[in-house]
């Protein structure tokens, strides 16, 4: 039986809808996870350094710093910033964004263009943003899920109409007089 491109599309609509993007934080500080994603980054020869940030927390307005470690690959200026609990980000931006240490409002400041080209005249601010699901989020599942839908009952309907099509022009075949054989 062939595959037909409705079905493709529908099983893809359904995969696509489960993904996204998954946090490699965990929020718990640890040395082993550090050292594995250093190395798994860089290998056993990177260049290592260590960075602080501060920390604002909004709930409270208490100060405090975080110690960052930056990962480079021997050599190059390909770098990661490897957070306390072992989840690597390419900027302080993503890391503000995806960690599970802060909390939403919470403001972290440091050297601006970490981790690739830290700039120690310059500061970076960036606030952690809010959880909380906007509205063109929720447009966004609502549309994805209305799509998904609507191909799994063309695909339903399609795969149903389809055999009711062979019989009706079987019978008709069947039932058809044909001229007599000179």
């Amino acid at each position: 039986m062939p595959v037909r491109p409705a079905v493709v599309l529908a099983f893809l609509a359904v995969v696509l809808a489960g993904c996204g993007p998954e946090s490699a934080s965990t929020g718990r500080p640890s040395a082993d996870a550090i050292i594995g994603t250093v190395e798994g980054f860089a290998g056993k020869d990177a260049d290592v350094s260590h960075i602080n940030v501060l920390r604002k927390q909004a709930k409270n307005g208490d100060v405090s710093v975080v110690d960052l470690v930056i990962a480079c690959k021997p050599g190059t200026r390909d770098c990661l910033l490897v957070a306390p609990d072992g989840a690597g980000y390419p900027s302080l931006a993503d890391f503000v964004d995806d960690t599970k240490l802060l909390e939403p409002g919470d403001t972290i400041s440091g050297a601006a263009g970490i981790p690739a080209h830290p700039v120690a005249r310059q500061s970076e601010t960036v606030v952690k943003s809010d959880p909380d699901v906007s509205a063109w989020t929720a447009v966004g599942v609502v549309v994805a899920g209305l799509v998904v839908a609507a191909l799994v009952v063309i695909a339903v309907v399609w795969l149903i109409r389809r055999p009711r099509r062979r019989r009706e022009g079987n019978r008709l075949l069947t039932e058809w007089d044909l001229p007599p054989e000179d």
